[in-house]
């Protein structure tokens, strides 16, 4: 009886893991929409206004225009049974207090190897980052403002899932060095506003 016990408490963790895996691929999927969408609205103004006009307000710092480029940032993973790219390092808003202290850290993990245990999984609340200038580090948000841990056995070969994670970085850092679990560190990776 406990062996069938055990058995249907295995089934179910690994639905509930391909479920808020699905779940987190809707969200990033969703945000992507959201962001483009921005985007096209900002492009359509800017093009409406062709005269370059400075104001007093205007942000100049690094920061500003600094975007990661498709396939900028991978790195292996998981013993290289798997590949982290980044897809988005932006600042946002901290939604308690309105300061931008908040850094939305997205990737992209690409099962490569066809055989991988059941254990082998990635957990982004555990992403870290710190300056690469003060050598400050940073941690996450809050676990739940995370991916769910990503069970690398619940992904075909070639087959990926997109994760995300908040870190809480001071105004002013412009650039990271970023340590996803069990693979190998991103380095001087900027932030985008």
């Amino acid at each position: 009886m406990s062996n069938f016990l055990s058995g249907v408490a295995v089934v179910l963790s690994i639905l509930a893991l391909i479920t808020s895996g699905y779940s987190a691929y809707q969200v990033l999927e969703l945000r992507k929409d959201v962001d483009t969408a921005d985007n096209l609205q900002s492009n359509a103004t800017a093009t409406d206004n062709q005269t370059p006009v400075a104001t007093p307000n205007a942000q100049t710092t690094p920061e500003a225009n600094t975007a990661i480029q498709p396939k900028q940032f991978v790195q292996p993973a998981l013993d290289g049974k798997a590949q982290v790219e980044l897809l988005s390092v932006r600042r946002i808003a901290h939604p308690d207090n309105g300061l931008r202290n908040v850094v939305n850290v997205q990737f992209r993990l690409r099962r490569v190897t066809p055989d991988v245990a059941g254990s082998e999984a990635l957990f982004p609340a555990a992403t870290t980052a710190s300056s690469p200038i003060t050598n400050d580090s940073y941690k996450a948000v809050w676990a739940n403002r995370a991916t769910p841990s990503i069970a690398l056995d619940s992904i075909g070969q070639n087959a990926s899932v997109d994760a995300y994670v908040w870190l809480q970085v001071p105004q002013g850092t412009n650039s990271l060095d970023i340590y996803v679990p069990n693979t190998q560190p991103f380095k001087n990776v900027p932030i985008s506003n």
